[in-house]
């Protein structure tokens, strides 16, 4: 949608699109449907810029209309991951199945005040500098339910009896409730993971199946969103099933206690406590120089940290969907060395996601 007053004309045409791929579903590949439908959208945004030869591009030469188009749907990606992200991380969107977005639930009336109450028209663009100012940078704009001192009342006190509240919440002002609304919700998101994992431990076929078929969606890059975050999350899945060990992962989790993002610098993806040693596992989907550049000296540095604090052995396991020769030269040596700074040698196992899946199905 580029024009917000094409709501929906875009609302029909995703259904449409839907509709589709019902009808081909176990005919044709969903997947060339897909690319052919995203292909003939674009083609028709971009018309008149092919129209007039004017498909150069401001990082790369494009002089075909072929190398255009591939470099604007390259571009849908990255703006459709950017803006999965940006709903997800408002808490008011939560990933649902695996693969899809839906509203959160516990959090339907907020955005049912967004789409209400919220103007959608756009400020005008010949506005004067200092209105535009005093509109952008206004802390108190737009105003949401969750400003609204009834309303966090009512959410704080949905999560009892659950819940101990040491002080009146009369007597809060709305940062106060804001704040121990937002502890409440973090609690019950640390709630549902702990949940999903003790699920996992069970090794019940149907997560089996689904977890191994998210690795397939991924090495087949039709995971609908976040890449790289669906392999951690389903990498600490995997790991958890496996065996009894205490596994965490680094990932922050939405209301359902599935991924928001990744783990954080400094820290490993997945940390796995065995009793009688410790793992750290990281994963990846970048390759060649930059699996490299982004990988080799960080995850060596999460596994030796660990191990400089430890009096376990602490190993380490890194999974990319296709591993790069020199980061397994690198991983190689760090075994081979004495790292003073790390307490000894830094034992790292690299394999590649279709060998981990090999493991995993043992």
């Amino acid at each position: 949608m580029t024009d917000y007053r094409n709501f929906q004309v875009t609302v029909d045409a995703i259904r449409q699109y839907r509709r589709d791929r019902e009808s081909t579903r176990g005919k044709k590949s969903l997947k060339k449907l897909s690319d052919d439908t995203k292909y003939a959208h674009y083609r028709a945004i971009y018309a008149d810029m092919i129209t007039a030869g004017n498909i150069a591009t401001r990082e790369s030469k494009t002089t075909s209309e072929s190398q255009f188009m591939k470099k604007k749907l390259a571009n849908l990606s990255d703006y459709t991951d950017a803006v999965f992200r940006i709903l997800h991380q408002s808490g008011l969107i939560v990933m649902s199945a695996g693969r899809t977005l839906s509203i959160s639930p516990i959090r339907q009336r907020e955005v049912s005040y967004i789409l209400t109450q919220i103007e959608r028209k756009p400020m005008p663009e010949d506005m004067d500098r200092s209105q535009f100012d005093k509109y952008m940078f206004n802390p108190e704009l737009p105003i949401l339910l969750n400003d609204n001192r009834v309303s966090l009342q009512s959410d704080i006190v949905s999560f009892k009896p659950s819940t101990s509240i040491d002080r009146d919440l009369d007597g809060m002002n709305t940062y106060e409730l804001k704040s121990v609304l937002a502890k409440l919700r973090r609690r019950q998101r640390e709630d549902r993971v702990t949940a999903q994992a003790n699920r996992l431990k069970e090794r019940r076929d149907e997560d089996i199946q689904n977890i191994l078929a998210v690795f397939r969606h991924i090495s087949d890059k039709e995971v609908g969103r976040d890449g790289p975050l669906m392999l951690e999350w389903n990498m600490w899945r995997a790991i958890t099933m496996i065996d009894h060990g205490d596994i965490k992962g680094n990932f922050v989790p939405d209301d359902n206690g599935m991924p928001i993002s990744t783990a954080g610098g400094g820290q490993g993806d997945i940390v796995g406590n065995y009793g009688d040693f410790q793992m750290i596992v990281e994963v990846t989907l970048s390759t060649g120089k930059r699996q490299y550049d982004m990988e080799s000296e960080p995850v060596t540095r999460h596994v030796g940290e660990v191990q400089s604090k430890s009096d376990k052995p602490v190993f380490g396991m890194f999974v990319a969907q296709n591993l790069t020769p020199t980061v397994v030269n690198y991983f190689w040596t760090t075994n081979l060395l004495n790292h003073k700074v790390y307490n000894g040698s830094v034992d790292i196992i690299p394999m590649n996601l279709a060998t981990f899946v090999a493991f995993f199905k043992c």
